[in-house]
């Protein structure tokens, strides 16, 4: 499965008299590694709400793949290979790291969640791919000594890099990652950039990271967006965005 191209043009959300999001739009080729910064409140929750068909735009067309997905239920977009995570860890605490895997992997294919309920002819072949393909997660995000034991016992950063694994399991073609990064120390921090760092080398899947680290975002990411009050204010590759006057101005502060 290739990775996903998607073009966002011209996307506009207003709750009540505020403007979240104001004709934005964006150009995202298969493989690619994506950045989006901007300050609290700038709109760049609600823009991967729009993305991801958590909320449809008032204005605006969503194009995934060439196709017109625009207000498309997220559980439909995730069929066709758009995961998100989000801000707040969500996990299943009383559940193992491989059994947190496993429902990742059974969210979207629900051929194999039909056959582990019934026992199907096809029970052994759908567990064996579950727990190979949960044995490369595990390992591309160092969690393989942790797999059998409860998430409940895990740290915060740990909870933060099982949930990027498990979105992982679905196989998708267009990751985007809100904040990942929240509440992590410099260690775990930087844990998590060389997880991202190997996604970004994956030209299966096209990674957009929502993030105020923003370090970690031009560490990893070829091109950068900014968004000010709804609006991108600014887009390129990261030593372009750090000189950019505007983004100096409102976000850099220098």
């Amino acid at each position: 499965m290739s990775a996903a191209t998607l073009r966002v043009e011209s996307v506009e959300k207003r709750f009540g008299s505020v403007v979240a999001v104001r004709d934005v739009s964006l150009d995202i080729e298969p493989g690619g590694s994506y950045g989006l910064i901007g300050p609290n409140g700038a709109g760049k929750s609600t823009l991967f709400d729009l993305i991801s068909g958590v909320q449809r735009p008032g204005k605006g067309t969503v194009l995934l793949d060439g196709d017109d997905v625009t207000g498309r239920p997220a559980e439909e977009l995730a069929r066709r290979g758009v995961l998100r995570t989000y801000q707040h860890t969500s996990v299943f605490p009383a559940l193992t790291v491989r059994e947190n895997l496993k429902v990742g992997g059974y969210l979207v294919d629900k051929r194999s969640a039909w056959a582990s309920l019934f026992l199907t002819p096809g029970y052994r072949r759908a567990r064996r791919a579950l727990d190979e393909r949960a044995d490369e997660i595990l390992a591309l995000v160092g969690m393989q000594t942790r797999a059998d034991e409860r998430a409940e016992s895990l740290s915060y950063g740990e909870l933060r890099y099982l949930e990027v694994a498990i979105a992982l399991m679905s196989r998708p073609r267009l990751l985007l990652l809100d904040e990942p990064a929240a509440g992590l120390n410099q260690a775990e921090a930087q844990r998590l950039q060389r997880i991202l760092e190997m996604l970004a080398a994956d030209e299966r899947v096209t990674t957009v990271t929502v993030e105020h680290n923003v370090a970690l975002v031009m560490s990893v990411c070829s091109v950068v967006w900014v968004l000010h009050h709804g609006e991108l204010i600014a887009k390129g590759a990261p030593t372009e965005v750090t000189e950019h006057p505007r983004v100096r101005e409102v976000y850099l502060g220098v």
